[in-house]
């Protein structure tokens, strides 16, 4: 466990952030506003009480003591004085006549401790049983005693970390408040200018680093261990740890959705983040993140995933990195298959077996139109990679694919599990000739043609046209067809889209029937299996 800095007098007050404007973009809270932040981290201020009876007490006792208190439109600040009881703040000429205490955003950092450091979990039996209580021993006492001096000391120990926090946050907050890759600062209204103003720009100019640090008294190494422990402190009470890059990557409007643990934890990632980018500022150095404090490895992972380590800032890059990494990434595959009769085949294989639509499992189809359009498609495959978690093409062995296929091997486009080229042709790897022309005779048969065509003879016929027409020869199914069109064997042709749908349903019955021994001899029917479990 990471220790607590010690306490440090720091040079600066909240007098001189009042009066230098630092305040800009993380306003002061009322108390209203503080008890409703403090309620959405888990903390009830008014439970059984109200609102500013329980903020007065624990700025009595000192666990949490407000910036300063609004009288007559004029601050004061609460730690130029002792306590007195708010009564002496109250307006006299106001509707509204109670004190106005304000607070600051760091000081919901230790709210929880200062109302839970007065609590003692005990059981029904134990409270309402008066000599067990009496029994308390010595030790807890001694316990309780101690917590109860630090609940007294709590908001002195916190003062030089707020401090510090508030004199960064103009440079800093607008960054955090952001989304992803935009800042969100708060406007102010220029009376030379007559219009409202982006204050941030001008901070970031005029902010000098080395001069703050020497400004507020404190080393560097200071930085580091207070950035240390904020992560440590976020860490402890966070409930989601293992989404946290995930959620610093949301922007700051989303998070403020967090309640009760999730909530302060984030709190003091925002205050850890804020010191890590000062320290980068004066030092050119990063500070690991909160969720790295506990990650003993040597962080190489990081650079696997994220392609480089450490960084900065987070880009949509690595948004994509941990969307994937948590297997959240909605564009898990992009298969190229080679024409009409493929993707018809590979949609009703895919979406049968899965029960959903394609583009429900988070997949895409497209088709080539012949290969030799594959060098057009090649940057399509290029940009698909990146969007999608594969990228997957099949196609026939014919003119130049087998190229053009080897070299998006060699680029990282595609790997030896993605590219996937037939032997011979799509139909000749994953049914029999008499399998193809019995397809075309059931078409036939259902249109009243009798159709005078096997698959020996299909065979001979097609092994001779290749023979003599070389690279240039037609495709098994095209060629199949042009033979039933053939009026002396039947003069019909259902065309390739209904010869895709009995493809697609033998192929279906095949895998219903024999399950697993069905893959092999039907290579599309392996990939696609493959993919569906992937999906």
């Amino acid at each position: 466990m990471v220790r607590r800095p010690e306490k440090l007098a720091v040079k600066y007050s909240f007098r001189a952030a009042q009066e230098s404007g630092a305040f800009v973009q993380l306003p002061l809270r009322t108390a209203d506003a503080f008890g409703k932040a403090a309620k959405e981290r888990g903390v009830n201020l008014s439970f059984g009480r109200s609102l500013r009876e329980k903020l007065e007490e624990l700025d009595e006792l000192g666990s949490l003591c407000p910036v300063l208190f609004e009288r007559a439109g004029e601050p004061v600040l609460r730690e130029e004085h002792a306590f007195v009881p708010w009564a002496e703040y109250q307006a006299s000429e106001e509707y509204d006549t109670r004190a106005k205490p304000h607070y600051c955003q760091w000081q919901l950092l230790y709210v929880k401790d200062a109302v839970s450091l007065g609590t003692a979990e005990v059981s029904l039996d134990w409270l309402l049983d008066d000599n067990r209580r009496a029994t308390l021993g010595e030790g807890y006492r001694s316990w309780y005693s101690k917590r109860e001096e630090q609940r007294r000391s709590l908001d002195g120990q916190w003062r030089t970390v707020v401090l510090l926090l508030v004199r960064l946050q103009s440079r800093y907050a607008p960054l955090i408040k952001g989304t992803l890759t935009k800042s969100t600062s708060t406007l102010v209204f220029d009376p030379e200018v007559g219009d409202h103003v982006d204050p941030f720009h001008d901070t970031v100019r005029s902010f000098d680093p080395q001069g703050v640090i020497e400004e507020l008294g404190l080393t560097v190494k200071n930085i580091e261990d207070f950035q240390r422990w904020l992560g440590v402190h976020g860490h402890v009470n966070d409930p989601v740890e293992h989404w946290h890059m995930l959620l610093r990557m949301t922007s700051y409007r989303e998070r403020e959705k967090l309640r009760d643990g999730a909530r302060r934890a984030h709190d003091a990632y925002d205050a850890a983040e804020i010191l890590r980018r000062f320290y980068y500022d004066l030092t050119g150095e990063l500070l690991p993140n909160p969720d790295e404090i506990f990650d003993i490895s040597d962080k190489s992972w990081k650079k696997r995933v994220f392609g480089r380590w450490p960084f900065l800032s987070y880009t949509r890059r690595d948004l994509q990195a941990e969307l994937r990494r948590h297997d959240l990434w909605p564009h898990h595959i992009h298969l190229v298959v080679e024409g009409p009769t493929e993707e018809i085949v590979c949609r009703r294989i895919i979406e049968d077996f899965a029960g959903r639509p394609v583009e429900d499992l988070g997949m895409t189809l497209a088709t080539l139109g012949g290969v030799g359009k594959a060098r057009i498609h090649q940057e399509m495959l290029r940009i698909t990679s990146v969007f999608a978690r594969w990228a997957i093409l099949v196609a026939d062995r014919e003119g130049e694919i087998e190229r053009d296929a080897e070299l998006m091997r060699r680029e990282g486009i595609l790997s030896e599990d993605t590219c996937v080229l037939w032997e011979h042709s799509f139909e000749e790897d994953n049914f029999t000739d008499d399998e193809l022309v019995g397809m075309l005779a059931e078409l036939a048969s259902e249109a009243g043609v009798s159709l005078d065509l096997d698959g020996k003879s299909f065979r001979s016929a097609y092994d001779k046209h290749r023979s003599h027409v070389g690279a240039k020869a037609k495709g098994a199914l095209t060629y199949l067809l042009g033979m039933s069109r053939d009026p002396a064997r039947g003069g019909f042709d259902p065309g390739k889209p209904a010869m895709a749908e009995r493809m697609a349903d033998l192929l279906l019955n095949d895998l219903e029937k024999r399950g697993e021994d069905a893959l092999e001899p039907r290579p599309i029917l392996k990939l696609l299996v493959s993919i569906i479990r992937v999906t």
